[in-house]
C-alpha cells in the first residue's frame, strides 16, 4: 500500500506480466488469485472513498448545520419574544379597556352637560336673552 492508502502495483500489472512470462496464457489457477484480488482492491477503494466522504461531510457539515441552527434559535427567540409582546399588549389593552371607556363616557357627560347648559342659556322666543336684561322702566 502507498501512503494515501491505496494498494500498490495494481494486481492486474502483475498478471499481465505472468501472462506475457507465460506466452500469453492465462491458467484458471492463474485467474481465480488474480480476481480476488482486484475484488479486494475494488472493496479497499470503496471503503477509502467512503471513509473519505464521511471525513468531508463532518468537515463541512458543522459549518452549514451551525448556520441553520442558529438561525433556528434567531427565529425561535424572536417568535417568542412577539409571542410575550402580543401578550403584553392583550394585557394592556385589557387594563386601559376600562379606563378609556370610563374617559369617554366622562367626556360624553361632560359634552352632554354643555349642550344642555348652552340650551339654557340660549334666549327663547319671547324670553330676553342674559344680556339683554334691563331693570324695568318703572324701577328707574
Amino acid at each position: 500500500c502507498s501512503a494515501n492508502g491505496s494498494p500498490g502495483p495494481s494486481a492486474a500489472a502483475a498478471a499481465s506480466a505472468k501472462t506475457s512470462a507465460a506466452g500469453g496464457k492465462r491458467s484458471s489457477s492463474d485467474v481465480q488469485p488474480l480476481q480476488a484480488q482486484i475484488q479486494d482492491d475494488l472493496q479497499k477503494a470503496s471503503e477509502r472513498k467512503r471513509a473519505l466522504e464521511a471525513e468531508s461531510a463532518t468537515k463541512i457539515e458543522p459549518d452549514w448545520l451551525k448556520a441553520v441552527k442558529k438561525v433556528q434559535s434567531n427565529a425561535s427567540v424572536a417568535l417568542e419574544k412577539a409571542r410575550e409582546s402580543a401578550e403584553a399588549s392583550k394585557e394592556s389593552a385589557r387594563a386601559t379597556a376600562p379606563a378609556a371607556r370610563a374617559a369617554a363616557e366622562d367626556e360624553a357627560d361632560k359634552e352632554r352637560a354643555e349642550r344642555t347648559l348652552g340650551e339654557r342659556l340660549l334666549p327663547r322666543e319671547g324670553v330676553p336673552a342674559l344680556g339683554e336684561l334691563r331693570a324695568p322702566t318703572s324701577i328707574r
